[in-house]
């Protein structure tokens, strides 16, 4: 699972119970959502105050779930300064590896 931090997903399912941790998952894939559209609207605007703060706070979330290639991707680029057609190419990078790490995670826990 190259996409997962199974260590801290292991200590949440064993902390919770499976069925909190999947409820806590289905919450985090709802927000998701809103954060892919603050961060699109923040690459629309050019507003790098506004691409920091929901990157900021989707790393959070996407650690908190053991998404762990997409907590360090959010990191790598929450402070950029970077063109905003290149934040734009992060964002759709992030989209992708967001499923692609929804399906580890369910796999794993399955």
């Amino acid at each position: 699972m190259e996409h997962l931090n199974t260590q801290i997903i292991s200590e949440y399912t064993k902390a919770l119970g499976k069925d909190v941790f999947l409820q806590t998952i289905d919450l985090y894939e709802q927000q998701a959502a809103t954060y892919f559209t603050h961060l699109a609207e923040a690459v629309a605007k050019a507003d790098y105050h506004a691409w920091q703060q929901h990157c900021h706070i989707m790393k959070s979330a996407a650690g908190n779930v053991g998404l762990n290639s997409l907590h360090q991707l959010l990191g790598s680029v929450e402070y950029s300064k970077d063109d905003f057609s290149q934040l734009n190419n992060e964002l759709l990078k992030m989209r992708e590896l967001h499923q692609l790490s929804l399906v580890e995670l369910k796999k794993w826990l399955a």
